[in-house]
């Protein structure tokens, strides 16, 4: 029988060869992904043995092919004809003791650098060490690294847990569609669907939270950057005694505003368009009415702002609706508040939909909130 692999050579981390020659140390493919349902190896059935005759008319006996076995692992199965092997669940592709599995985790027992390269895995990726600068992680699940994420970027379906903390190099962007937990982030860019949690303190970042945000522990720190959260923010201080600008939003959808924002802009593109394709017609028309025929390059040329016209003005009729939904959703503030244990510094500036509030003093256990179309500042109970 025939054993057909339908994958690539699993082994140790090897740079990727680019097509100008160059190897790149960032991309070595030391992941195989598979899907569920996935062929992962095919067997050629053996054939029969064809008797044969010697030179002399003697018969010669003739052995049938040797058959094989499917060199089957852990989460593949057989096929119903028995000749297929196929993958019971989404992971990670290894060929230990020669045997193909799929794993639902892929691990990694140091640091993500030069050998192991990039991670892009459909699972949960645990990294026992760090991931250093300009190395990336794509997961399907959660991510959970030991160590520090130093100048490196993270992208997960689930859940991001950092043990250590993030020293962004002002290179990191770390993205989940649930929640970012870690000790500390510094000069990082961070967006979580849900909550981001820090322990320590955040500083000089871009915090986008579809929840909250929240510090609990040691000096609970915000100094520096935006932070932006839908819900709440919970810290203990914020800015410090150089007046560092550190900005707040909340009460909005952080992505619901992004989403706006990319509307707001099509729709004054499209505006300004129609604007410039009405000149266009009026001019044309003009020279008609002067010459009383169009030469044929000028008469095509009408006829096409003519239509792009008439397409630009019912796409700017539909985005108009989309940002006025937007807005209309946009000022639907939920109950948004921040909480601030300890001190609130000079320098802070804080949004809740479209009104805003500068802090110019030093103010100690607060909370901040909108109420009757003011910001107020009450104190902490």
């Amino acid at each position: 029988a025939e054993i057909i692999y339908h994958f690539a050579n699993v082994g140790p981390a090897k740079p990727k060869l680019l097509e100008d020659g160059r190897a790149d140390f960032y991309n070595t493919n030391v992941i195989e992904n598979v899907k569920k349902g996935q062929v992962i190896i095919e067997k050629k059935p053996p054939t029969t043995g064809v008797p044969g005759l010697t030179v002399k008319g003697k018969a010669i006996h003739a052995m049938d092919g040797k058959n094989k076995k499917l060199p089957i692992g852990k989460n593949i199965e057989h096929s119903s004809d028995g000749f297929k092997a196929i993958a019971t669940i989404d992971g990670m592709l290894s060929t230990a003791r020669n045997r193909v599995s799929i794993l639902p985790i892929f691990e990694v027992n140091g640091d993500v650098d030069f050998s192991t390269g990039n991670i892009e895995f459909v699972g949960n990726v645990i990294v026992k060490g760090s991931v250093k600068n300009g190395f990336m992680i794509k997961s399907g699940g959660d991510v959970h690294v030991y160590g520090i994420v130093e100048g490196g970027s993270i992208e997960a379906e689930g859940n991001i847990f950092i043990m250590t903390g993030i020293r962004g190099l002002k290179k990191s962007h770390i993205s989940a569609k649930g929640t970012i937990s870690t000790k500390f982030i510094e000069n990082a860019s961070i967006r979580a669907n849900l909550d981001v949690i820090a322990e320590e303190a955040i500083m000089h970042c871009e915090v986008v939270s579809g929840n909250s945000v929240v510090l609990s522990k040691n000096k609970g720190l915000i100094v520096g950057g935006i932070v932006r959260a839908a819900q709440f923010i919970k810290c203990k201080n914020i800015g410090n005694n150089l007046a560092t600008r550190t900005e707040f939003e909340i009460g909005v959808d952080p992505s619901l505003k992004d989403e706006f924002m990319e509307v707001s802009k099509e729709y004054n593109e499209i505006k300004e368009n129609i604007k410039k394709s009405r000149q266009g017609v009026r001019i044309l028309e003009e020279m008609k009415e002067r010459l009383g025929e169009l030469p044929p390059p000028k008469k095509k040329m009408l006829m096409d702002l003519a239509q792009s016209l008439k397409s630009s003005m019912v796409k700017e009729e539909e985005l108009r609706h989309e940002v006025v939904e937007f807005s209309e959703k946009l000022n639907q503030l939920k109950e948004a508040f921040i909480e601030v244990e300890e001190t609130i510094n000079p320098g802070t500036e804080v949004r809740i939909g479209e009104y805003s509030k500068r802090f110019t003093n030093q103010n100690y256990k607060v909370k901040i909130y909108l109420s009757h179309g003011d910001i107020v500042v009450t104190p902490l109970i």
